[in-house]
């Protein structure tokens, strides 16, 4: 069971971090940007769009507010 839910975990960062990139993209910003504009670290950035990272609900905050994609759309 802890193997199954580990899975889906990944599969969920994996998911988030792809919506964020192709959000980012969308909006024509490098993560260098992004992180200026979010005052997170591009490399915490990095690993949350390659699903290495599980971003706090801060963050994803910061991530709707500049990349104009709600919460739920990221998390959906």
């Amino acid at each position: 069971m802890v193997v199954k839910v580990k899975v889906k975990a990944k599969v969920l960062y994996r998911d988030i971090g792809e919506k964020i990139y192709i959000a980012r993209r969308r909006n024509g910003i490098t993560q260098d940007q992004l992180a200026e504009y979010t005052g997170l670290d591009r490399t915490y950035l990095s690993q949350i769009e390659n699903g290495k990272r599980n971003p706090s609900a801060k963050s994803l905050l910061e991530l709707s507010r500049v990349l104009k994609l709600s919460v739920s759309e990221m998390l959906g």
